[in-house]
């Protein structure tokens, strides 16, 4: 899934990864950023199903999600809190 806007900071994985495991381990968070072919960076949301990563839960607890709070593109900002909650609705 591609999110115009996204710059590949990989911020959002990082303060992912921490809210679920209390470390600092992108590669295990419920976020993956990719450098695709043309610059873009497709990003991936995981649902847990695949048994690797562990299941976005929009960081439940918490006023707002991480991945968007920590957002470094505040224009993408806005676009990834829209994403989020359009996936927050997708689960009720």
């Amino acid at each position: 899934m591609f999110y115009d806007g996204c710059i590949g900071c990989h911020v959002c994985e990082t303060v992912c990864s921490y809210h679920h495991l209390g470390r600092f381990e992108p590669s295990s968070s419920s976020i993956e950023i990719k450098k695709g072919s043309e610059g873009n960076y497709p990003m991936i949301f995981f649902n847990g199903k695949d048994g690797k990563r562990v299941s976005c839960d929009l960081c439940r607890g918490l006023e707002e999600p991480l991945c968007v709070k920590y957002c470094s593109k505040f224009k993408f900002k806005k676009h990834l809190s829209d994403i989020v909650t359009a996936e927050k609705n997708n689960r009720l």
